[in-house]
């Protein structure tokens, strides 16, 4: 975990992969946020944390930065906006 509590970026990275590869479906992102939020055993006050400079929620922002990576790597699909889906070969 960080200093935040929150875990680092490739963990989310492969924990967000596992899930969506297991889902085998489109899911939102909330769905996601949720999911991954229990797999790292996260508090509550850890999913409510916020950004200082834009107040935006820190795990939620840690979970799309993860999928957006995983997206401009090829391993997740990007083709649907408000859904995310592992990417099928």
């Amino acid at each position: 975990m960080t200093m935040i509590g929150l875990p680092p970026q490739p963990q989310v990275e492969e924990a967000l992969t596992d899930y969506l590869l297991t889902i085998g479906e489109w899911v939102t992102p909330k769905t996601a946020y949720e999911a991954l939020a229990k797999h790292f055993n996260l508090s509550p006050e850890q999913r409510k944390l916020t950004m200082a400079f834009d107040g935006r929620n820190h795990w939620e922002n840690r979970v799309q930065y993860a999928r957006q990576r995983l997206v401009a790597r090829g391993v997740l699909d990007g083709s649907r906006l408000g859904f995310w889906k592992y990417k099928s070969n």
